[in-house]
């Protein structure tokens, strides 16, 4: 077979463009089912890591965190092909034969990623820092359920009684009980639970004044907290941010007493002059306006629930946009109460004390009644984990020759605690924390 010069090499070349129509559809069809994995395993990566910190916490052992700073996905495609044998003749030559062949195609595909191990000041200094109040109203607006919330976020709740002070810890283990002869502690006592009385839901803690003062005043203190929570979601308890107008301002009020009053002020931030070149700022003007955060009820919600009209002058309606002009409230067996304080934890708090939960078998704690809280809420428990595995695990974790998961069915509210602490921790890490860090490299 003769062909000419001019022709065998248009054959080349149109066999080089089958080649990359072949690599094409070779590498084409591959984006989308790897960008899905991708995503797949980097999700299942973050969630892991998020159960390790709390089984780490549960043992008292440094939390170590990390993050996915950026992976690449790659794919080459190499390919060569021998045409041949063909007989070409040009003007100056006789007859030749040339060989091309056989063909060949190959593809391969390399992975890589950055990991940053997140052991810097800054991160540390976000997450051990109170969250601000109104991030419970945050969450509220996520459609989670509020019980979750206020569990979750809340430290202790504290209030000014007749008789002092009072701490509530959010803390399943502190339910102690005290002697009132002998003086004789019980850590954690059975005295504390609830009883009903048989009107509806009311308990003793709702009637019985003897448990909120005296000799039982320190004692069941994580009861009286879940009381607080359960009547916080059953009132419709908010918060809302109010702007206060400085002090010279003729407007602005002289104080602030606040029956529910979280107390968190945040001034507004005021431009310096000299700010950026150094030197030290301006004082803010006096009638720098400041910002303050309140408890109030949503009147939608008590719409729904049977208060004593008694009562309703005293709750603090939200959307005024004013100042509580009351500091008390009466509710139930603890009697008139002052000056409420919500007591925020902080990012690495909320680790610690689903650790505690862990470590002292408290992971069977639920959340109280459904009644009042979101439709959509269909988990009582507060922490769904599984020692030594299950059939099909949401999160999982091997620590200590022990295998953890979190189920995928019926585990609700560990999976939306998993949602706000990586939004958590992710709201602490900055472009900046993500330079010099490790790096993995995985070519399969």
């Amino acid at each position: 077979m003769e062909l000419s010069f001019a022709c065998a090499s248009r054959f080349a070349l149109a066999l080089a463009a089958g080649f990359l129509v072949v690599g094409c559809e070779m590498l084409e069809p591959q984006l989308s089912p790897r960008t899905y994995k991708v995503n797949e395993s980097s999700d299942a990566v973050l969630n892991n890591a998020i159960l390790l910190n709390i089984v780490r916490a549960g043992y008292s052992e440094p939390l170590n965190f990390i993050t996915i700073a950026k992976y690449t996905a790659g794919d080459q495609l190499t390919g060569g092909a021998a045409i041949g044998p063909f007989n070409f003749a040009t003007l100056f030559s006789k007859p030749s034969t040339s060989t091309y062949g056989p063909a060949s195609i190959s593809n391969q595909v390399n992975n890589s990623f950055d990991l940053n191990t997140m052991d810097t000041q800054q991160f540390y200094q976000g997450m051990l820092q109170p969250l601000d109040p109104i991030a419970l109203e945050l969450w509220f607006r996520q459609g989670l359920p509020r019980a979750l919330v206020f569990y979750l976020l809340l430290d202790s709740i504290r209030l000014s009684a007749s008789d002092g002070v009072y701490e509530y810890k959010n803390d399943p283990a502190d339910d102690r009980w005290t002697d009132p002869i002998t003086g004789d502690r019980e850590l954690t006592s059975d005295r504390c639970q609830p009883k009903f009385t048989g009107n509806k839901n009311q308990t003793n803690y709702d009637i019985d004044t003897s448990l909120w003062h005296g000799a039982h005043g320190e004692d069941c203190r994580f009861q009286k907290f879940r009381y607080f929570v359960q009547l916080a979601v059953k009132y419709g308890l908010r918060l809302e941010t109010i702007t206060v107008p400085g002090p010279a301002a003729k407007s602005a009020p002289t104080a602030i007493a606040t029956p529910n009053a979280v107390q968190a002020t945040t001034p507004n931030a005021a431009t310096s002059p000299t700010a950026s070149t150094g030197g030290p700022a301006a004082a803010a003007p006096a009638s720098t306006p400041t910002k303050k955060t309140q408890i109030c009820y949503d009147l939608a919600v008590l719409r729904d629930v049977e208060v004593p009209s008694r009562f309703l002058p005293q709750f603090t309606a939200c959307g005024r946009n004013t100042l509580s002009t009351r500091n008390e409230i009466t509710l139930g067996g603890i009697g008139t109460f002052r000056d409420t304080q919500l007591v925020m934890r902080s990012g690495f708090g909320i680790f610690q004390y689903l650790g505690r939960v862990f470590a002292t078998g408290s992971d069977n704690l639920t959340l109280g009644s459904r009644e009042y809280d979101v439709t959509t809420r269909s988990d009582d428990r507060l922490l769904t984990l599984v020692p030594n595995g299950g059939p099909s695990c949401f999160a999982s974790a091997w620590y200590r020759s022990s295998f953890y998961c979190v189920p995928n069915a019926g585990a609700e509210n560990t999976k939306l605690i998993f949602t706000i602490l990586r939004a958590i921790v992710a709201t602490n890490i900055s472009a900046l924390l993500l330079n010099s860090t490790p790096t993995v490299r995985v070519t399969p």
